[in-house]
């Protein structure tokens, strides 16, 4: 599928019932990210859906696209085009905004590396960027993933087809190589009830293998599987306690599954708890 054709598909499933629903939650924590941000510029690249900057008081605001193909009429009706144009070569001088929003703009990037480049000229030393995205490693992308791995008819995905869901903690280092700041951590986790993990009692984040920095000696790291083997639950062979799974993800890619229990610097009590039916699955 072309990437023109993943924006038209974007669009069209942001009209069904999970897609509106998606829309006014990200709509709520959109206006609650930038009521309070202050300057002069702020620039929202794509996803005309979402008023990004309705709720922000910067004198000049401008809303930007980079495909003008699809009609607006009916999916944004108040949608003002300020522009059309590349957002990985963005028609401003550098440190010239001073606020970026980002609705999904990275998951259908041809090179969402170059595109997070090109924010962090564009934007002031104490600019912002909002980005919005799917998490592969919420609910949602697990029943996506399931869905893949029904047979042909059967397949039945919840999420758009195509477009690459970029993980947290991936995103997250890719920011920091660019110096910027990044505010907030995990937000959620996954409570599994399936026969291991109820027993087990994580609390469970999935991200890239790329993004797991093991300081611990490999050698001291054990290795357990069952049922249909795939997955690798790695424990310590001296106190027992499993700190993070590996397997692969149905697109196949290495996946990390990561015990947040056992990360000291993260706060379980602030994480919003997703139930996972395991045992059914």
């Amino acid at each position: 599928m072309t990437r023109e054709a993943s924006i038209i598909e974007l669009a069209a499933w942001l009209q069904t019932p999970p897609g509106q629903y998606l829309l006014a939650w990200e709509q709520q924590r959109l206006d609650a990210a930038v009521v309070d941000l202050f300057g002069f510029h702020a620039l929202q690249l794509g996803l005309p859906e979402l008023s990004g900057l309705q709720a922000n008081r910067m004198p000049h605001r401008w809303l930007a696209l980079d495909q003008l193909e699809r009609p607006l009429a009916e999916e944004a009706p108040n949608a003002v085009v300020a522009l059309n144009c590349e957002f990985d070569e963005l028609p401003f001088q550098s440190a010239s905004l001073d606020l970026l929003v980002r609705p999904h703009a990275l998951e259908l990037a041809r090179d969402p590396h170059q595109t997070l480049r090109e924010a962090e000229r564009v934007l002031r030393p104490e600019g912002r960027v909002v980005i919005l995205g799917l998490n592969p490693a919420s609910v949602w992308g697990l029943r996506q993933n399931l869905g893949r791995l029904l047979p042909g008819r059967d397949r039945r995905l919840f999420l758009p087809r195509t477009g690459d869901f970029i993980a947290y903690w991936r995103l997250r280092d890719w920011l920091r190589l660019l110096s910027f700041e990044v505010e907030g951590d995990f937000k959620g986790a996954i409570d599994c009830n399936c026969s291991y993990c109820r027993r087990r009692g994580s609390l469970l984040a999935f991200v890239a293998k790329d993004a797991l920095h093991l300081k611990t000696d490999p050698a001291d790291i054990e290795t357990y599987r069952f049922n249909t083997m795939k997955i690798a639950h790695n424990f310590c062979k001296v106190c027992g306690v499993e700190p993070y799974g590996e397997g692969t993800a149905p697109d196949g890619k290495a996946m990390i599954a990561v015990n947040l229990r056992c990360l000291p610097d993260v706060d379980l009590e602030k994480l919003t708890i997703n139930k996972w039916n395991g045992a059914e699955h």
